[in-house]
């Protein structure tokens, strides 16, 4: 779509570009043959006044001869348009004119005074020397400027262009409408494609791809729901293995739960230590069983939270220390826990919220081989913060291989705010309810 734009506006920009060169050439060649003609029609008055003038000279040379130079002017022409008895009088009115030898007999030569720009007139003098007696040259002149000339001359170079301005007016005009045409037809696409890719979403069925009066448009809307329908069946297979996964290992934990409780039963005469390891196990055991529903419940898109209870956020924070005690049993962490008194509470799933506690504190403690865990806990806010005593090298310590993964969606479906802050030897995880 971009490339039909583009090539439209490449178009329409040649054709402006086009149309521009070709009117301003015309507008050029009109007015040049404007004063072409004009400049034609003024020597031929010129040539007449010429004739006539030398004719009374000859028949009254003798009289004219006798008045002064001024008298002679007056009597001859005007401003406008007089005689030059000689170059040396003619160079005295116009000191501008060219040497005397540029001049050539019977040859009216126009000389350019001032341009006066493309729309107007030059101002220009135009000298027709002609010969009066052997070795005696006069040179008649007509004097084109702002003083002298038609005051409608402009308004007939102006006449002359109308053809023109009318041209490019209606050219403007039809390039609006087709540009608007164009942005019309766009936005309608546009909107319509809006409509139709609001509607797209992974995983959920793609309602119908619309007809589109661009055809770019239809190859981009069949191109986006060919690559979504392949993202939504690859997303429902993931779902179906988690879905799958979660409910074929349900069986074996649950034995396994069984079992241990049994064996805590059987065998009474454990001695503490031995019965330390069998709490650890069923502690694991207990933990994998919640891991594995909230894998189920996040298999399943859309699912709203549910079992939502009113849970005291310091008695699951408790409750996770416990569980997650036998991880400092061979390490010299310390935990510091402040605010447990004055913890708030949230309405959430309770087993969904041990499930972050327990994970977030478990990769606390196996981040730190030696240090300390601070845990901040005010009413609508918890923070975890681990700070080991030296760096420990970096490793996958996400619990079960879900753990921060699993913590990161829940959050989310929980609508818990979740931030992590880096630190030089440990992180801070902050949580707000």
């Amino acid at each position: 779509m971009i490339n039909v734009r583009a090539s439209q506006f490449k178009l329409v920009l040649i054709f402006a570009i086009t149309l521009a060169v070709a009117l301003g050439v015309y507008v050029v060649w009109v007015i040049v043959e404007f004063n072409s003609d004009h400049a034609f029609s003024e020597s031929q008055f010129l040539s007449k006044y010429t004739e006539r003038a030398i004719s009374r000279y000859r028949v009254s040379s003798a009289s004219f001869a006798a008045l002064p130079e001024a008298e002679l002017t007056t009597l001859l022409g005007s401003n406008r348009i007089n005689v030059a008895f000689s170059y040396a009088q003619l160079q005295s009115r116009f000191p501008f004119v060219p040497a005397e030898r540029k001049f050539k007999l019977h040859t009216a030569k126009a000389i350019l005074v001032n341009y006066q720009g493309l729309l107007r007139t030059p101002n220009y003098l135009l000298v027709l020397p002609t010969p009066v007696a052997a070795g005696k040259v006069f040179y008649s002149y007509l004097w084109v400027d702002g003083r002298t000339k038609d005051v409608n001359l402009n308004f007939r170079i102006l006449e002359k262009i109308q053809p023109a301005i009318f041209v490019t007016l209606i050219s403007i005009f039809l390039l609006i409408i087709v540009e608007l045409f164009h942005i019309s037809n766009m936005n309608t696409n546009i909107n319509h494609f809006a409509g139709w890719a609001s509607q797209l979403s992974a995983g959920v069925r793609s309602p119908p791809i619309p007809e589109f009066s661009s055809s770019k448009f239809n190859y981009m809307a069949f191109t986006i729901d060919k690559n979504l329908s392949g993202i939504s069946q690859m997303l429902e297979q993931e779902q179906s293995f988690a879905k799958f996964t979660s409910h074929e290992l349900r069986t074996p934990i649950a034995v396994l739960s069984a079992n241990m409780e049994v064996l805590e039963l059987i065998m009474k005469d454990l001695s503490p230590q031995e019965r330390k390891v069998l709490k650890n196990m069923e502690s694991a055991v207990s933990d994998m069983k919640y891991q594995m529903e909230a894998l189920l419940w996040l298999s399943r898109e859309g699912e709203a939270v549910v079992d939502c209870a009113t849970c005291v956020v310091s008695e699951f924070i408790t409750k996770a220390i416990q569980d997650n005690a036998y991880l400092t049993e061979e390490k010299n962490i310390v935990t510091h826990l402040v605010g447990s008194d004055n913890g708030g509470s949230i309405k959430t799933n309770p087993v969904f919220l041990q499930i972050v506690l327990n994970n977030l504190l478990r990769n606390a403690y196996q981040n730190t081989e030696e240090g300390t865990v601070n845990i901040e806990l005010t009413q609508n806010s918890l923070v975890i913060e681990n700070i080991a005593a030296f760096p420990m090298p970096n490793k996958n310590s996400s619990g079960f291989g879900i753990g921060l993964v699993l913590v990161d969606k829940l959050v989310h479906k929980l609508d818990i705010d979740y931030h992590v802050e880096k630190l030089p030897n440990g992180r801070r995880v902050h949580l707000t309810f």
